[in-house]
């Protein structure tokens, strides 16, 4: 019965595990949307500092010096982005490890979960068995308490009824 019991706090540990382990998913998995739509705004923006540095190189027969600014500007803007973008691809990337790690766990605690539970089943079935051998085992001992019982009183009788003889 004691293990039964401890059966069920495991069950109960092991299901708390897996929540918390939902919950630190999905918090993962918020971040990750968050730096994906992060690194899209900075590709759409990677993309418009690409048509500014082709304009900027049309007003250069306007402004050579004018247009050479803007383009240095323009280069390290797409440094600080493409560094950025590398810095995101990174995070993704790590990520991704953590929620393929997560799964794994998760995978791992399903398999002890059902293991524990084919256990317990088994344990449930030897406690059955066992609460009906011992049901049997009462009644039979009832059953001799009684016939000693019998026996005794006729071993009584059979020793008054010499003595009255």
């Amino acid at each position: 019965m004691y293990q039964v019991g401890a059966l069920k706090d495991i069950r109960e540990d092991l299901e708390y595990v897996q929540t918390e382990l939902c919950e630190e998913r999905d918090k993962i998995m918020d971040e990750y949307t968050g730096l994906k739509d992060t690194h899209n705004i900075l590709q759409d923006k990677h993309k418009e500092t690409e048509e500014k540095l082709k304009r900027f190189e049309e007003l250069l027969m306007v402004s050579l010096a004018e247009a050479e600014e803007k383009h240095q500007k323009a280069v390290k803007t797409i440094a600080q982005l493409e560094n950025e973008k590398s810095n995101l691809i990174n995070q993704v990337g790590a990520l991704k490890d953590t929620v393929e790690e997560l799964e794994e766990v998760q995978a791992e605690l399903r398999k002890d979960h059902d293991e524990i539970m084919d256990e317990y089943d088994q344990l449930w079935a030897t406690h059955n068995i066992l609460q009906a051998k011992h049901k049997d085992m009462e009644e039979k001992l009832i059953i001799s308490e009684e016939l000693i019982i019998v026996e005794k009183l006729e071993s009584h009788h059979a020793i008054k009824m010499e003595r009255d003889e």
